[in-house]
């Protein structure tokens, strides 16, 4: 039938959060059964709200001693879409009303590293997708990147994209509304973007997918019950 049910907004934060956070604890439920033993020698998830929040899901050493505090972000919402990029939020408005750094620029934030999951394939036996219900079991397909945020922020720096000058981007995107030079992914590698349809109003920088393959520590493929992982460090 393949019709897709996604989310096109909330008026309520609580309510897109609260689907936003049941969405990515199935596909995070999936990689603990799934992925992490194939690279892990020992490994830990987050139930805490507050380690949360300074971007801790899971924790995790490698077979190879590397040891990774990691923030895991799953593109649920553009699920069965072949997304091109990844988006990393600078800026956001909270429930207050009040605007404040992203996860990726934000101070608390204590994580070494990202797992960037792109679910490409979830649909049901009849060949639906519904953002709100889904289970681990329609998985089909997916792809992701376990990245340090040292070698992110070393690379758009060496494009002279400094926190700063990302942050003036941000206020440029937010005075026109949009209206502004964005940057070409194809030419730049990167652009930038606003979420109008989210109640945060997010203003992100969109890293092109190709680029993060070359940074990533890691990368993998889950496809129809088979598994590709790379290890590139």
């Amino acid at each position: 039938m393949n019709k897709y049910k996604t989310p096109n907004g909330y008026n309520s934060y609580e309510a897109y959060r609260n689907y936003d956070n049941r969405a990515c604890e199935v596909v995070n439920e999936f990689l603990d059964e799934n992925f992490y033993p194939y690279i892990t020698k020992s490994f830990k998830r987050t139930e805490k709200k507050d380690k949360q929040v300074q971007g801790i899901d899971c924790v995790f050493a490698d077979r190879y001693h590397n040891h990774y505090i990691c923030d895991e972000k799953s593109a649920v919402k553009w699920t069965n879409k072949t997304l091109k990029t990844h988006a990393f939020e600078l800026q956001f408005i909270n429930r207050a009303g009040n605007l404040q750094k992203g996860w990726f620029l934000a101070d608390n934030q204590v994580n070494n590293s990202y797992n960037l999951i792109y679910t490409d394939k979830i649909y049901d036996d009849e060949g639906d997708f519904d953002y709100h219900t889904f289970t681990s079991d329609q998985i089909k397909e997916l792809h992701g990147y376990v990245i340090k945020k040292e070698k992110l922020k070393a690379y758009l720096y060496s494009l002279g994209l400094t926190e700063g000058k990302m942050l003036e981007k941000c206020k440029e995107i937010r005075e026109t509304d949009g209206k502004c030079d964005m940057g070409d992914i194809e030419k730049d590698g990167y652009r930038f973007s606003i979420s109008k349809q989210l109640p945060e109003k997010p203003t992100n920088i969109l890293i092109d997918r190709n680029m993060l393959d070359v940074l990533a520590d890691y990368t993998y493929t889950y496809s129809k019950g088979n598994w590709s992982i790379t290890h590139k460090k």
